[in-house]
């Protein structure tokens, strides 16, 4: 248990106070939501909600409590959504969860962002956003998605490409999304809080303040990764299950740690590179729908970590999950996709060259640092006698922690043997 939740505190940027839990929220009732909603712009002065029809709490993410609250109004015009979505920072019975509550201090400042006309995607409109920093305590209030309703795909969970029909043209929307993104912003377009909410901090970036593996830590996630690729064949594709592959790692894998600091500064010197990015955008962080002349758009949610940063990074964060396919046959062209988006936006054109050493050095960093751990945590989570011969098996299906960890451990891999790690990583260390 963590401590008791103050529920007293006041956002910093609105000095109104912040409900820390839905029973908080739900006591505080209607007039506590029109103060709020009146306050950033989402209700008028002569609107108010009138009543609060339904809330329900639910387990989901890795960060804080969500509600799904449905409200009426007073006068319901078609630009309000009665069915909301709030989000808190906070967790009082979690403390794993409770400790995360810092990634919501970003995801408010983007959702103040989005009110403006300049922000140029979709995102749930925002109806009240504030955040208590000296003590992690926010809350955000957005629309519900209609997934599944009004024209709109149903929810994809993470890393269930499988079931995704024309994945790729989702891949390829979300690459639109983000390159639009980055390209407004390096254009000069975005709203002028943007420089003052997410100033470039390469500190920021860091996920993990823990000591990174040495020599013997890494050769023995090696030897346990080879034992797992050995009991569990069909889990990973044939390539990665090579000895080449099991010597390259061994050979390399310790070299990258050793350079993180070089990887880190390369990444963070070139300024026409970095841009405000989302951090996460896989499948299950965006939602999709068609338009009128029947191409495929994308909302982008889940703003957690959201910062300046090489464009890179988030190419990385978008596409970790996909399947391997993308890694083996379409990773070049939603590269382009992005690279189009961005200079479409009227961003000055990125040297793709440089964009692929970037992202090769990224993975190799976070590949070796983060996932080569990835067959011990996935053995910790499956049932005890169960043996899956697939990907497709219930066991993996049915847990999001094995699927997702399978996923990015394998993309990385992939990437491992199909880039240009170990010249890019030669050029940093001479």
């Amino acid at each position: 248990m963590t401590d008791v939740i103050d529920q007293a505190v006041k956002g910093d940027l609105s000095g109104l106070p912040i409900a820390a839990d839905a029973r908080s929220l739900i006591d505080r009732g209607a007039g506590y939501l029109t103060q709020l909603f009146q306050h950033a712009g989402a209700l008028t002065a002569d609107n108010a909600v009138t009543g609060i029809v339904k809330a329900s709490e639910f387990e989901g993410g890795s960060t804080g409590r969500k509600l799904l609250l449905e409200v009426r109004y007073r006068h319901q015009t078609p630009d309000l959504h009665h069915r909301l979505f709030v989000k808190f920072s906070r967790d009082a019975d979690d403390q794993r969860r409770d400790q995360t509550r810092v990634q919501m201090h970003s995801e408010v400042r983007l959702a103040l962002v989005s009110t403006s006309a300049a922000f140029p995607l979709r995102v749930p409109r925002c109806y009240f956003a504030d955040y208590h920093q000296a003590t992690g305590t926010g809350i955000l209030i957005t629309e519900r998605v209609a997934f599944g309703e009004h024209g709109i795909e149903p929810l994809y969970p993470k890393s269930v490409d499988h079931r995704i029909p024309d994945v790729i043209e989702h891949y390829q929307a979300v690459m639109q999304a983000l390159g639009t993104l980055a390209g407004c912003h390096r254009a000069g377009v975005l709203p002028d809080t943007v420089e003052q909410f997410f100033p470039f901090d390469p500190s920021l970036l860091v996920v993990n303040t823990s000591a990174p593996p040495g020599t013997e830590q890494i050769h023995a996630m090696i030897d346990r990764y080879d034992a797992f690729a050995t009991e569990f064949p069909g889990l990973l594709p044939a390539r990665l299950r090579q000895a080449s592959l099991l010597e390259s790692l061994r050979a390399w894998a310790p070299a990258v740690i050793a350079a993180g600091d070089r990887v880190f500064a390369e990444l963070g010197s070139t300024a026409d590179h970095i841009a405000l990015c989302h951090w996460n955008a896989q499948l299950d962080n965006a939602w999709f729908w068609r338009t009128d002349n029947g191409q495929l758009a994308c909302g982008l949610m889940d703003w957690g970590n959201v910062s300046q940063m090489n464009v890179a990074m988030a190419l990385w964060g978008a596409l970790c999950g996909a399947h391997a396919g993308v890694w083996e046959h379409e990773l070049d062209q939603l590269i382009d996709c992005f690279v189009a988006a961005f200079e479409g936006a009227g961003a000055a054109p990125l040297n793709k060259p440089r964009l692929l050493r970037h992202l090769d050095l990224y993975i190799a960093y976070m590949g070796v640092r983060y996932m080569l751990d990835s067959p011990r945590l996935i053995r910790q989570r499956l049932p005890e006698g169960v043996d899956p011969t697939s990907i497709f098996d219930q066991p993996v299906q049915a847990d999001e922690r094995i699927r997702s960890q399978l996923a990015i451990l394998t993309s990385f891999l992939i990437r491992w043997q199909t880039g240009d790690i170990q010249r890019h990583l030669l050029a940093i260390t001479r």
